[in-house]
């Protein structure tokens, strides 16, 4: 188990840094992007600013969840009205805070991972979020829904995360054998491919989402034989690199279908 943890310790970092170079890449002003979900009335806003940090933000009555990408850091931030949980990641440290605790894991002490998996568990921030992403849905071929559905995962406890990684399974799997029924119309996918062939990138939104398919599957894959493998310490780790890669796979569809 010893030589897993760390390298999954490793493999956390590369995923980090690479998330960070990408969105680095781009300069051009913020914009937002935003998306209702009329199921439980939680709107979602997605930006990346000129330095390239990227934000998504997921908010409803009673509970927040942002997501932010910025200078080699990956942090989860949970607000309800009593209880806010952070979940911060970084090359060097992965950083748990709630309810006026902080457990901080690095390479040199890995076993203070089981310490902020506990602390995610007993969060009331943790649970609130869960249950609303879990809720939220808009469809099967959106790379939005795997992008809230891999932050679900992270902040479930470890019984409730084994029937979760069951459906979340079953979603990515179907996006690969079920038709892919693209509700593209002719007139914005003239106006993506347009700007696809002034960027250079020459994919039409199909093709960008058949690659994003393909990398969601890659992703999966990773993160079933890094729970096989990791034990109990290693399973925070484990939800933060799937967690990572969910996120920096939706950074780059956004760009390859000229939306970000």
């Amino acid at each position: 188990m010893k030589s897993w943890t760390l390298r999954i310790a490793t493999i956390v970092a590369v995923v980090l840094g690479g998330v960070i170079e990408a969105t680095a890449q781009t300069g051009e002003t913020t914009r937002v992007h935003r998306a209702s979900d009329p199921a439980t009335g939680a709107e979602v806003r997605v930006s990346q600013s000129p330095a390239g940090s990227i934000v998504m933000e997921i908010a409803a009555p009673g509970v927040t969840v942002t997501k932010r990408a910025s200078n080699g850091t990956v942090t989860t931030v949970v607000r309800v009205a009593k209880d806010e949980l952070t979940i911060e990641a970084s090359r060097s440290a992965i950083i748990v805070s709630s309810g006026g605790r902080k457990v901080e894991a690095t390479a040199a002490r890995l076993e203070r991972l089981g310490e902020a998996q506990a602390l995610i568990a007993r969060s009331p921030a943790a649970r609130q979020a869960a249950e609303l992403l879990g809720r939220i849905s808009f469809g099967q071929f959106s790379p939005l829904t795997l992008a809230i559905l891999s932050t679900r995962n992270m902040l479930l406890g470890t019984a409730e995360a084994t029937a979760a990684r069951g459906e979340l399974g079953a979603r990515i799997e179907g996006m690969a054998t079920e038709p892919r029924l693209m509700r593209v119309s002719a007139q914005q996918e003239r106006v993506q491919e347009d700007a696809q062939n002034s960027q250079g990138t020459g994919s039409s939104p199909t093709d960008c989402w058949n690659k994003y398919v393909k990398e969601a599957l890659l992703a999966w894959a990773e993160y079933e034989d890094c729970m096989k493998n990791s034990g109990f310490f290693g399973d925070l780790a484990c939800a933060l690199l799937y967690d990572m890669r969910a996120i920096g796979a939706f950074t780059w569809w956004m760009k390859c279908v000229a939306i970000s």
